[in-house]
């Protein structure tokens, strides 16, 4: 949906398949067999209604109201944020900042890229593509699910907490965040275009001759993402490999 270029039969066997996979309770689960997480069910509820599933169908109403109860989507975790993010529903703002000019440190820094593993710098380094241009595609009324909120979202939930006291390591990292956030924000950026091409070029030259990056859907799903953000079209050499990638990456069955 996000580029655009959507199989209507794939998806209407992805969205069989989502409802065959709710429990009784109207939840989705990490693994087979365990209990309902709050951010694989907002996510799997987002897939049915971007398939053309209404509130109203009794799958959908179930799982609203096990997300509703769990907290709703401000109770979600940063990735399913962001994914909603890209949609117009959530605010950039409520998304932890990773400046792009994190690419520049170099190795010897105490925090640097090439501290994380390997699987976790190629899900990252295209991420931070993604969250630096901090794109929004616009959904149809019929698409969006604002109403998985349990209330408005208000500038107060993105900022300092005093639930366990003022002197804590939650409010130490949002104070970063603040910072970084106000940086982010300014005009003046002088290193965020060479980091961006220090990036481009990182995921360029990671991707695999089989099209993928690293064997992991996570890393292959953030770099097509970044690279659409970047400008390529979906028939360019290096997305054409990538999209085929993903698909590979899917067993598909016949309903």
């Amino acid at each position: 949906h996000f580029l655009g270029m959507v199989d209507k039969e794939k998806e209407r066997k992805m969205a069989n398949y989502l409802l065959r996979q709710q429990t009784k309770e109207g939840s989705w689960s990490i693994w087979y067999g365990g209990p309902g997480d709050l951010s694989t069910t907002i996510e799997a509820y987002f897939a049915l209604k971007l398939a053309g599933y209404p509130a109203d169908h009794i799958a959908m109403h179930k799982a609203r109201e096990f997300i509703l109860a769990k907290g709703g989507i401000l109770k979600a975790r940063v990735f399913t944020k962001i994914f909603l993010a890209l949609f117009g529903e959530f605010s950039w703002l409520g998304v932890p900042s990773m400046p792009i000019e994190l690419m520049l440190l170099p190795n010897w820094a105490y925090f640097n890229l090439y501290e994380l593993s390997s699987w976790s710098r190629a899900t990252i380094i295209p991420l931070s593509v993604v969250m630096s241009t901090r794109p929004v595609c616009k959904l149809p009324p019929h698409a969006r699910v604002q109403e998985l909120y349990v209330r408005p979202p208000r500038p107060t939930d993105y900022t300092f907490t005093k639930e366990n006291g003022i002197i804590t390591w939650k409010n130490f990292f949002i104070g970063v965040d603040h910072l970084l956030k106000v940086y982010e924000s300014s005009p003046i950026r002088p290193f965020k275009k060479r980091a961006t091409e220090v990036a481009e070029q990182w995921i360029l030259d990671h991707q695999e001759p089989t099209g993928d990056w690293g064997g992991i859907q996570p890393a292959m799903l953030n770099a097509v993402l970044a690279l659409h953000c970047l400008g390529y079209a979906s028939d360019h050499p290096v997305m054409a490999k990538g999209l085929a990638a993903l698909d590979n990456f899917c067993v598909e069955d016949d309903d």
